[in-house]
């Protein structure tokens, strides 16, 4: 995890990319924000690229250890799926210049990083894959994912709303997503699917 002046590189780098774009800013401008110059930065970073693996991957890394420990608790599967939720929405409130990167511009990351970093997402939501199943066995596995990716859409959307009243915003979709994640719960799973399971 970042720390201490690496990580108050990677929070000035996100919010201009926030606000300016990926392209828009360079190593020069991170470093000038930054009080540094830009041949400084090269020695916490080898490239904006590695930057930007660096401020995406850090989150993702605590994001996905955080609901390992909730399911370690080994709660009630309802209980586990709302300490998710409530979790995720805490730990991406700090972090919603983060999330607008990642959305815009993940496809700047050299394939390897964005490789480790499309692992961590899938180990994430296969977490929750498994917790749903936990309530709900019968419902197929395209099903879930689909479902807790549209729940993650909810999470992250929309940024700019986030960002004005983020207090009110995290309350309002954590109660929206623990809705529809009870949604997903209660769905009847269709009889072509149901005879498919059966046999």
């Amino acid at each position: 995890m970042a720390t201490g002046r690496r990580a108050q590189l990677l929070t000035i780098a996100a919010k201009m990319m926030f606000e300016r774009g990926y392209y828009a800013v360079g190593m020069d401008d991170i470093g000038e924000a930054a009080g540094i110059s830009g041949p400084a930065l090269y020695r916490h970073f080898r490239s904006k690229q590695h930057l930007l693996a660096e401020m995406l991957l850090e989150p993702s890394d605590r994001i996905l250890l955080g609901a390992h420990r909730i399911v370690a608790e080994d709660l009630p599967a309802l209980r586990t799926l709302d300490d998710l939720v409530e979790w995720h929405v805490v730990a991406t409130s700090a972090g919603v210049n983060v999330i607008t990167v990642y959305h815009l511009w993940l496809g700047e990351m050299l394939e390897p990083d964005r490789a480790m970093l499309e692992a961590k997402l899938d180990e994430y939501i296969d977490l929750w894959i498994d917790q749903i199943h936990r309530v709900r066995p019968d419902i197929p596995a395209l099903t879930c994912r689909s479902a807790v990716q549209t729940l993650f859409r909810m999470f992250n959307m929309p940024y700019e709303d986030r960002k004005r009243a983020a207090r009110r915003h995290d309350i309002l979709v954590t109660a929206m997503a623990k809705a529809a994640l009870n949604g997903v719960l209660l769905m009847p799973v269709p009889q072509a699917v149901n005879r498919r399971i059966a046999s």
